[in-house]
């Protein structure tokens, strides 16, 4: 299977959520005290920040809008055994430190003989829960 090029990559480190070792309430489901966090993954993505951060109203409800989305080949995140889940901070962007940004969603994309060679993953500055950072 070909691995696609990325078009002005960046480094991007994350902090995969721990949700085996985050204590949660068993009634609410909601994290008690601070989320735990996995260790740092560091790999290459394409990465895209959108214009406008606001909610549009379109004909079935409000439009979801998100800070951004980069791509990602599926072979990197392969090679270093991680998968995107909701509610993982990124830590770094190329240059760019100090942001509160999360992923809030990821899909596979760029399906070549049956298999997905891409990954689309979007991120926002939203916080996935109160139980903190």
């Amino acid at each position: 299977m070909p691995t696609p090029t990325l078009t002005q990559p960046a480094t991007v480190v994350i902090e995969p959520l721990d949700r085996g070792n985050t204590k949660y309430n068993t009634r609410t489901r909601a994290p008690i005290k601070v989320l735990k966090r996995k260790t740092q993954v560091s790999f290459e993505a394409q990465v895209q920040f959108h214009a406008t951060e606001r909610a549009e109203a379109g004909s079935g409800g409000l439009v979801k809008t998100t800070t951004g989305y980069m791509i990602a080949r599926k072979t990197d995140l392969d090679g270093l055994g991680y998968v995107p889940s909701m509610g993982d901070r990124l830590v770094t962007i190329g240059p760019l430190t100090g942001q509160v940004l999360y992923i809030t969603e990821f899909a596979y994309t760029a399906w070549y003989d049956g298999a997905p060679t891409l990954l689309s993953i979007e991120f926002d500055d939203r916080r996935p829960s109160r139980g903190g950072e």
